[in-house]
């Protein structure tokens, strides 16, 4: 099981409370699934949410239309990935090794136009590992 966390600050965040509680919900999920990595830009199966969560079917493929625009995550349907561009900010790596055995995720997403969006959240990360990550991701 990889291990993610979720700030509880999301609570007070403007953006996160303008979501209805079932849009919160497949946020929280897009945060902490089976289906989250530890890069924030993962591969999303609404079908998958819709059966864990328990919304009735193709639920989650809407809601996510909504979570991205209000939340400001972007997702692309054709290579079914969703990109959390403030991922780095909560969820950075301690230290390299760390850091090589997230990107090690990267081996999972499809080709996605995401990518340079992803390559974008490198000043997220702290400067000791902004190196490692331009070169881990250049490869993609």
């Amino acid at each position: 099981m990889r291990y993610r966390k979720i700030d509880p600050r999301i609570w007070s965040d403007e953006r996160f409370q303008k979501l209805a509680a079932d849009a919160k919900l497949l946020a929280i999920y897009l945060l902490a699934s089976r289906q989250t990595n530890r890069i924030g830009l993962l591969v999303f199966s609404p079908g998958l949410a819709d059966e864990e969560i328990g919304f009735e079917r193709g639920q989650s493929d809407t809601l996510c239309d909504t979570v991205c625009a209000t939340m400001e995550w972007r997702r692309d349907k054709a290579s079914k990935t969703v990109l959390l561009p403030k991922w780095w900010r909560y969820q950075a790596p301690d230290n390299p090794k760390a850091l090589q055995g997230y990107l090690d995720d990267l081996q999972e997403i499809p080709p996605t136009p995401l990518m340079r969006a992803f390559a974008d959240t490198v000043s997220l990360l702290p400067e000791t590992l902004q190196e490692q990550f331009r070169k881990a991701v250049a490869r993609y």
